[in-house]
């Protein structure tokens, strides 16, 4: 999928999400918090490992469907899937070149995955929350597919309605690429519907 189709389905994401509680505030305010929560966020990125590679910043976009178990939204265990995509993008062509050799150096893989995600929230909606989250997910590159972990931390503003800001950062490792270990890097902000 090229990198600007990426970057519309993120923005659509995005636009679908902030308009899903102004088009039908009636209905959602009258819902009691079932537990479940939908987020997406857009940011940057890094990759680590490897070898020598041109470029390893990426555009970075998550999507993630969270289950409370307590759905009063007391502090407790919550279960996710997440999915994400952590694009290297070389909108200039750059080349590096390192002699003797020729040849460019490749960009860093770009990555889309499925995550299944297990952790922990703090915190009430109208005072804002903190999650920790842990998981395995699904990893797929150009170059194929891998099995990898993830590390998640997720902050939210107090929700105005059930709408609330996020914040959070992620570490993925894939620990057989290529003959070696990748580590993903990632920050980003979004939506959170609750």
């Amino acid at each position: 999928m090229s990198q600007s189709r990426e970057w519309t389905r993120a923005w659509r994401a995005f636009v679908f999400l902030a308009a899903l509680p102004l088009s039908h505030p009636a209905t959602i305010e009258a819902q009691d918090t079932t537990g479940l929560s939908i987020e997406a966020s857009v940011g940057g990125g890094y990759g680590v490992g490897g070898g020598q590679v041109a470029l390893r910043g990426a555009l970075v976009t998550d999507l993630v469907i969270a289950l409370r178990l307590a759905p009063t939204h007391t502090d407790g265990a919550l279960f996710g899937l997440a999915r994400e995509s952590q694009v290297v993008r070389n909108p200039d062509l750059l080349c590096a070149v390192v002699p003797p050799s020729t040849d460019c150096l490749p960009d860093f893989p770009s990555f889309t995955s499925i995550v299944a995600l297990a952790g922990w929230e703090e915190g009430r909606r109208h005072a804002g929350t903190a999650r920790l989250l842990a998981g395995l997910g699904y990893y797929r590159s150009h170059d194929g597919h891998n099995i990898g972990a993830q590390g998640r931390a997720e902050l939210a503003t107090p929700a105005a309605g059930h709408l609330a800001l996020v914040g959070f950062a992620r570490g993925d490792l894939l620990p057989r690429v290529s003959g070696g270990a990748l580590a993903l890097w990632a920050v980003g902000v979004g939506l959170r519907i609750e």
